[in-house]
């Protein structure tokens, strides 16, 4: 099972830990171009200094908990991580 850690910076909340899913399949086209490869689901995760705030093996616990602390200390919840945390909890 994963763990997932609600990070926060100085204006908002992320949830790290959700894994990244692409749609790229391999195949070279031949064009040069770079395929889209990402560390995480949010950018934001990949620079920065952040506090671990929240950690936990349930991902709905971890959304929740990232939305009560937004509220609560007037930040932004991560729309991206959000987004990418409401999809994996629909598929499972």
């Amino acid at each position: 099972m994963s763990t997932y850690t609600v990070k926060s910076n100085r204006s908002s909340y992320h949830i790290d830990g959700i894994k990244t899913r692409t749609n790229f399949k391999g195949q070279d086209t031949g064009t040069g171009a770079v395929p889209y490869f990402a560390e995480s689901v949010c950018g934001a995760l990949t620079r920065g200094r952040f506090q671990d705030d929240f950690q936990t093996e349930d991902l709905a616990e971890a959304l929740a908990k990232q939305q009560l602390l937004a509220r609560i200390y007037n930040r932004k919840a991560c729309l991206n991580c959000s987004k990418a945390a409401e999809e994996v909890i629909a598929q499972q």
